[in-house]
């Protein structure tokens, strides 16, 4: 999803008055051709506008290994 198509999911967000899963309905159905994110996403989104005045990256987040401790 490119910046464009994010910046129009959040201003539907604004249309459906904050609902997200009314947001990510109505995004679906303006936009069939496109990948419709789930609701959480918006959220996603928000937090990291707000946060880091940028949209987060789309890389994959890699959990840490947790330490073996059976010694």
């Amino acid at each position: 999803m490119n910046s464009s198509e994010k910046v129009e999911l959040i201003l539907i967000f604004g249309e459906c008055n904050r609902n997200s899963r009314q947001a990510a309905r109505l995004y679906a159905d303006r936009y069939p051709n496109r990948y419709h994110p789930h609701h959480n996403y918006v959220f996603r989104l928000l937090r990291g506008l707000s946060e880091n005045g940028q949209f987060p990256s789309n890389e994959i987040r890699q959990r840490q290994p947790r330490p073996n401790n059976f010694d």
